[in-house]
């Protein structure tokens, strides 16, 4: 019953110029000093920043920045340019790879009915039987930041900005989550003669304080894939909980679920977890669709049968 693609990783470190397509990795900041890394940090609006003792990645140090909205947060300037879209290596599935650390995180748990991308939402709790040992402990702990923005200042007077949903997971035990950018959501593409990057602006759509641990560019063509549903059988007026669990590399994803195809497949709900009741004895197939926000991969499906006696 399993439909998903499956999944591809590509690890290849970017040794001088690679051809359009290939993989490639060039780190901006790895967590090393400032001065020693060329980056000078500057507040943005009413935001603020500095240099942290706090270990990065991988690195001795991180970038700590307080973020009041998607209007004020931190200024990176890089001494020496960075060219980040040179023209024979970008490719569609190039990515701004940010590593951060949030002070605030909560359970994941059901969306706010009609949130929009761009709108802060909090997450509702599941219904009461579904925590403890049963269902609740299985949920991850997830940033409360839901968005997180970045402007990009290129040596030559451009500026592009773009804005994701957070990626649900982290990437190791230490707290770090991975949220990727693609450059062709900046409008960087092997067309724009190259993007000598200068400066960057970083802020999220809610007040909190948010470790930076390393910033690179770099090359994700995993596809999504996506995991099996399973089928049940409930009763009527039984408040059914649904959990989605995809992945498709460093991408962020979003989750669409229909909850009876005979009427057309649409948006009923989005969020990896959603609730549905039904009120009317039958069979009913739920179908879940993910996809990435910028459209860079092709969106995969599963589907589900759920009998209401």
């Amino acid at each position: 019953m399993r439909q998903y693609l499956a999944r591809a990783t590509v690890f290849l470190l970017l040794f001088g110029a690679c051809g359009a397509g290939e993989a490639r990795d060039v780190f901006l900041y790895r967590g090393d000093p400032l001065d020693a890394a060329g980056i000078e940090v500057s507040a943005w609006g009413d935001g603020s920043v500095r240099e942290s003792q706090e270990p990065g990645v991988t690195g001795t140090r991180s970038i700590e920045f307080n973020t009041k909205g998607l209007f004020s947060g931190a200024f990176l300037t890089w001494k020496n340019p960075v060219e980040i879209a040179e023209p024979s290596a970008i490719s569609r599935f190039d990515y701004l790879l940010l590593r951060l650390r949030f002070n605030q995180t909560t359970r994941l748990g059901i969306e706010e009915p009609g949130l929009a991308p761009n709108i802060k939402g909090d997450y509702r709790p599941l219904p009461m039987d579904y925590y403890g040992n049963y269902f609740g402990e299985d949920l991850p702990m997830v940033p409360k930041v839901r968005r997180i923005r970045v402007i990009l200042y290129s040596a030559d007077g451009r500026a592009v900005s773009h804005s994701v949903p957070v990626v649900h997971k982290t990437t190791d035990e230490d707290g770090w989550f991975a949220v990727a950018l693609p450059l062709a959501g900046f409008g960087l593409t092997a067309q724009s003669n190259g993007f000598p990057l200068q400066r960057m602006a970083i802020s999220a759509d809610i007040e909190d304080k948010i470790w930076i641990g390393e910033i690179r560019i770099t090359t994700d063509d995993s596809p999504i894939y996506v995991d099996s549903l399973d089928d049940q059988d409930v009763g009527t007026q039984d408040v059914i909980v649904l959990v989605g669990s995809a992945d498709a590399g460093i991408t962020s994803l979003l989750y669409s679920w229909d909850f009876d195809e005979k009427d057309g497949i649409q948006e009923d709900a989005r969020g990896r977890v959603v609730q549905v009741v039904y009120r009317r004895t039958g069979t009913y197939t739920v179908t879940l669709t993910v996809r990435d926000p910028d459209g860079i991969k092709q969106p995969a499906s599963t589907k589900a049968q759920i009998t209401v006696n």
